[in-house]
């Protein structure tokens, strides 16, 4: 299997473990990373991310773009900091928009 497909089963497997969550059980709300390329390891070495759910992702967009000492980036570094920090489904759309 190539890494493609790897990282696809691994995203899918993550997805479907965030949407059975309990948003009242907070043991489930980190999930540890397991990143399938060299470029997915944080500088950190933090392989632990929260896991956003999804009434909880405007605060933690704010919290990476719009809140004073996040200096308000742009886009990329946006995505950047939030993937190096929290994890959610379709974190690539809603930060672009």
């Amino acid at each position: 299997m190539d890494k493609y497909h790897n990282r696809v089963e691994w995203k899918h497997k993550i997805r479907g473990y965030i949407l059975d969550v309990d948003e009242n059980d907070q043991s489930k709300l980190l999930v540890f990373f397991r990143p399938t390329f060299e470029e997915e390891l944080n500088d950190s070495g933090n392989r632990f991310k929260t896991v956003i759910l999804r009434s909880l992702v405007k605060g933690a967009l704010f919290t990476c773009h719009g809140h004073p000492l996040s200096g308000h980036a742009g886009r990329s570094k946006t995505l950047d900091r939030a993937k190096h920090l929290y994890y959610w489904p379709r974190m690539d759309c809603d930060v672009r928009h």
